[in-house]
């Protein structure tokens, strides 16, 4: 894998190639519902949130405020009957690392925290046999 193509690319994107590895992650193993799909929705929003409405601060706000978000708070129960037994940790690891490349470079100066978080999402999939996103396929590919 080229890890210069997936450093180079901005940080907005390496947070939607997360979120998309987290919900390709979910569909592989039938883990649905509707906190899922706001705490996805809320992800892919991030670019919005900078690049349009310069409003990082209410981003991270509404995130803190989902039922599901990522931030080392325990899996609501009825989420966790849905997860099987076997991947409620490795869930939890991609959740974090998710929401992670999201959130730890955005009061900071730039570091490789949310490359290193990101790579931690894509092999996770890559250990389960998931579908990587096609972002990160044509990465493989060059």
């Amino acid at each position: 894998m080229n890890i210069d193509l997936l450093k180079n690319m901005s940080w907005e994107k390496k947070q939607t190639i997360a979120a998309k590895c987290f919900e390709n992650y979910c569909e592989y193993f039938c883990i649905r519902d509707d906190i899922i799909n706001k705490l996805v929705e809320h992800l892919y929003s991030m670019e919005q949130y900078r690049n349009e409405y310069h409003d990082l601060a209410t981003w991270e706000k509404n995130g803190a405020g989902l039922e599901l978000a990522g931030r080392g708070d325990p899996l609501p129960e009825m989420l966790k009957q849905k997860i099987p037994n076997e991947k409620i940790n490795e869930f939890n690891e991609i959740l974090e690392y998710t929401v992670e490349v999201g959130l730890c470079d955005m009061y900071s100066a730039s570091t490789n925290n949310p490359l290193e978080y990101l790579i931690k999402c894509i092999n996770i999939l890559r250990v389960n046999s998931v579908q990587l996103p096609y972002e990160i396929v044509n990465i493989f590919l060059k």
